[in-house]
């Protein structure tokens, strides 16, 4: 159970790590003209994020592997 709670678990702090650092950037006072689009490559830069990570966490459990 502990084991896929980490598969789950870690790549979204990432994703939400990636969020919190977009929100920041799009509450500097000369970029509020374009937060939407800062929160959209944000959206997606986490959901990228989340994938990576999850792919390397998924390769390191393969069987055969050192």
């Amino acid at each position: 159970m502990v084991r896929y709670l980490k598969l789950i678990l870690i790549p979204a702090l990432a994703a939400i790590a990636v969020m919190l650092m977009t929100a920041l950037i799009a509450h500097i006072p000369n970029l509020l003209e374009h937060a939407d689009t800062i929160w959209r490559v944000g959206f997606s830069a986490a959901m990228l994020c989340y994938c990576a990570v999850s792919f390397i966490i998924f390769e390191e459990r393969k069987p055969g592997k050192r």
